[in-house]
Protein backbone atom coordinates (compact mmCIF):
# COMPACT_ATOMS: atom_id res chain seq x y z
CA UNK A 1 0.00 0.00 0.00
CA UNK A 2 1.71 3.69 -1.57
CA UNK A 3 1.69 6.26 1.71
CA UNK A 4 1.20 9.41 1.30
CA UNK A 5 4.05 12.37 1.20
CA UNK A 6 3.17 15.36 2.70
CA UNK A 7 4.68 17.83 0.85
CA UNK A 8 7.27 19.94 1.46
CA UNK A 9 6.50 23.49 2.88
CA UNK A 10 8.58 26.47 0.34
CA UNK A 11 11.04 28.06 2.07
CA UNK A 12 10.65 31.26 2.45
CA UNK A 13 12.21 33.36 0.30
CA UNK A 14 15.69 34.71 0.92
CA UNK A 15 15.44 38.44 2.79
CA UNK A 16 12.08 38.12 3.90
CA UNK A 17 12.89 38.49 7.44
CA UNK A 18 15.25 41.84 6.47
CA UNK A 19 12.66 44.35 7.55
CA UNK A 20 11.48 42.79 10.65
CA UNK A 21 15.49 42.63 11.29
CA UNK A 22 16.63 45.96 10.64
CA UNK A 23 13.55 47.61 11.87
CA UNK A 24 11.44 45.48 13.96
CA UNK A 25 7.72 45.57 15.13
CA UNK A 26 5.40 42.88 16.88
CA UNK A 27 2.13 42.96 17.00
CA UNK A 28 0.05 41.88 20.18
CA UNK A 29 -3.07 42.64 21.96
CA UNK A 30 -2.84 44.12 25.93
CA UNK A 31 -6.20 44.58 27.87
CA UNK A 32 -8.31 44.61 24.19
CA UNK A 33 -6.16 47.29 23.04
CA UNK A 34 -4.39 46.33 19.59
CA UNK A 35 -0.96 47.37 19.72
CA UNK A 36 2.29 47.36 17.61
CA UNK A 37 5.41 47.43 19.84
CA UNK A 38 8.15 49.15 17.29
CA UNK A 39 12.20 49.79 17.54
CA UNK A 40 13.29 53.23 17.88
CA UNK A 41 14.13 54.96 14.54
CA UNK A 42 17.63 56.36 14.44
CA UNK A 43 17.25 60.48 15.33
CA UNK A 44 14.27 59.27 18.02
CA UNK A 45 17.12 56.87 19.34
CA UNK A 46 19.60 59.84 19.35
CA UNK A 47 16.85 62.31 21.15
CA UNK A 48 16.34 59.49 23.67
CA UNK A 49 19.54 58.96 24.31
CA UNK A 50 20.67 61.74 26.95
CA UNK A 51 17.09 60.67 28.82
CA UNK A 52 18.20 56.88 28.89
CA UNK A 53 21.97 57.33 29.90
CA UNK A 54 21.15 56.57 33.32
CA UNK A 55 19.32 53.72 32.79
CA UNK A 56 22.19 52.61 30.28
CA UNK A 57 24.99 53.39 32.75
CA UNK A 58 23.34 50.50 35.41
CA UNK A 59 22.72 48.08 32.51
CA UNK A 60 26.41 48.51 31.92
CA UNK A 61 27.38 47.90 35.25
CA UNK A 62 25.83 44.76 34.68
CA UNK A 63 27.57 43.69 31.77
CA UNK A 64 30.97 44.79 33.60
CA UNK A 65 30.11 42.65 36.70
CA UNK A 66 28.81 39.38 34.63
CA UNK A 67 24.94 39.57 35.51
CA UNK A 68 23.30 40.70 32.70
CA UNK A 69 20.29 38.19 32.99
CA UNK A 70 16.89 38.94 32.64
CA UNK A 71 15.99 39.19 36.55
CA UNK A 72 18.95 41.97 36.81
CA UNK A 73 17.48 43.60 33.93
CA UNK A 74 14.26 43.69 34.74
CA UNK A 75 15.74 44.85 38.39
CA UNK A 76 17.92 47.63 36.37
CA UNK A 77 14.68 48.60 34.99
CA UNK A 78 12.34 48.61 37.77
CA UNK A 79 14.83 51.59 39.06
CA UNK A 80 13.77 53.13 36.24
CA UNK A 81 10.54 52.84 36.16
CA UNK A 82 9.25 56.30 35.06
CA UNK A 83 11.32 56.09 32.48
CA UNK A 84 10.65 52.66 31.53
CA UNK A 85 7.14 53.40 31.10
CA UNK A 86 7.84 56.39 28.70
CA UNK A 87 9.76 54.41 26.79
CA UNK A 88 7.42 51.63 26.82
CA UNK A 89 4.48 54.23 25.89
CA UNK A 90 6.81 55.73 23.11
CA UNK A 91 7.20 52.69 21.46
CA UNK A 92 3.77 51.27 21.84
CA UNK A 93 2.24 54.13 20.91
CA UNK A 94 0.19 54.71 24.18
CA UNK A 95 -0.12 56.97 26.84
CA UNK A 96 1.89 56.55 30.00
CA UNK A 97 -1.29 56.68 31.63
CA UNK A 98 -2.73 53.94 30.09
CA UNK A 99 -0.01 51.62 31.19
CA UNK A 100 -0.87 52.41 34.88
CA UNK A 101 -3.86 50.75 34.29
CA UNK A 102 -2.50 47.84 33.44
CA UNK A 103 -2.84 44.57 35.68
CA UNK A 104 0.08 42.64 36.56
CA UNK A 105 -0.23 40.00 33.10
CA UNK A 106 -0.53 42.94 30.71
CA UNK A 107 2.37 45.25 31.95
CA UNK A 108 4.61 42.55 32.09
CA UNK A 109 3.99 40.81 28.59
CA UNK A 110 4.29 44.43 27.22
CA UNK A 111 7.57 45.16 28.71
CA UNK A 112 9.06 41.52 27.70
CA UNK A 113 7.74 42.94 24.25
CA UNK A 114 8.84 46.06 24.40
CA UNK A 115 12.57 44.85 25.50
CA UNK A 116 12.55 42.00 23.01
CA UNK A 117 11.73 44.83 20.45
CA UNK A 118 14.38 47.28 21.70
CA UNK A 119 16.66 45.35 23.71
CA UNK A 120 18.92 44.76 21.32
CA UNK A 121 19.44 49.06 20.77
CA UNK A 122 20.04 49.12 24.22
CA UNK A 123 22.41 46.12 24.38
CA UNK A 124 24.19 47.28 21.32
CA UNK A 125 24.86 50.72 22.92
CA UNK A 126 26.52 48.51 25.87
CA UNK A 127 28.39 46.40 23.85
CA UNK A 128 29.75 49.36 21.28
CA UNK A 129 30.83 51.20 24.98
CA UNK A 130 32.28 48.01 26.11
CA UNK A 131 34.91 47.79 22.57
CA UNK A 132 35.42 51.29 23.05
CA UNK A 133 36.72 51.39 26.04
CA UNK A 134 39.16 48.36 25.52
CA UNK A 135 40.17 49.99 22.54
CA UNK A 136 40.95 52.98 24.65
CA UNK A 137 42.67 51.04 27.62
CA UNK A 138 44.72 48.73 24.63
CA UNK A 139 45.81 52.56 23.17
CA UNK A 140 46.96 53.73 26.17
CA UNK A 141 49.06 50.62 27.62
CA UNK A 142 50.62 50.37 24.32
CA UNK A 143 51.58 54.46 24.76
CA UNK A 144 52.75 53.93 28.25
CA UNK A 145 55.00 51.02 26.72
CA UNK A 146 58.29 52.71 24.84
CA UNK A 147 60.22 50.34 22.56
CA UNK A 148 63.66 51.47 23.57
CA UNK A 149 65.21 52.31 26.65
CA UNK A 150 65.76 55.72 27.63
CA UNK A 151 69.26 56.93 27.28
CA UNK A 152 71.75 57.08 29.67
CA UNK A 153 72.86 60.48 30.95
CA UNK A 154 76.22 62.06 29.84
CA UNK A 155 79.26 60.37 31.70
CA UNK A 156 81.71 63.47 31.70
CA UNK A 157 81.07 66.50 32.94
CA UNK A 158 80.27 69.56 30.24
CA UNK A 159 82.86 71.70 29.54
CA UNK A 160 83.10 74.89 31.39
CA UNK A 161 81.37 78.46 29.53
CA UNK A 162 83.46 80.38 28.23
CA UNK A 163 84.55 83.75 29.13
Amino acid sequence: MAERVAKKKAAPDQGADDLQVLHPEVSLQVAGRDLVVREYGFIEGLGLRPRIQPLLDDLYELIQAQKLELEQIIVTLGRHHALVAELVAIAADVDVAWLGTLNQWDGQRLLMTWWGVNGPFYLRSLVERAQAERVEAEARRRVGATSTPPSSPADTEAPPPLA
